[in-house]
């Protein structure tokens, strides 16, 4: 699917970063289509990796700042699909 010349166009098999010019909806006909990791059995073996390396970079760079919360934050609870702040947090 990842080079299906139906989806992606003539320069399918072809390494072109301009493609995503507009962002994932705007490079294929079906934006289902892009699957960088693939699915299934033949799923990416290095996905598990990179996850753990992209966890680890976010996790570094968090340490390195100090979060507390806005003095004029005000709690209200929003009962949705999850419980979340109605008015967002201000940090």
């Amino acid at each position: 699917m990842q080079q299906d010349t139906n989806l992606w166009g003539p320069d399918a098999h072809q390494f072109n970063t301009g493609r995503f010019e507009h962002g994932v909806l705007g490079a294929s006909k079906f934006p289902q289509s892009y699957m960088p990791f693939g699915v299934g059995t033949r799923i990416c073996i290095g996905q598990h990796l990179a996850m753990t390396e992209l966890k680890v970079v976010v996790a570094l760079l968090l340490s390195k700042f100090c979060f507390s919360v806005s003095p004029a934050y005000r709690y209200a609870a929003a009962f949705r699909l999850v419980i979340e702040s109605e008015h967002g947090v201000n940090v």
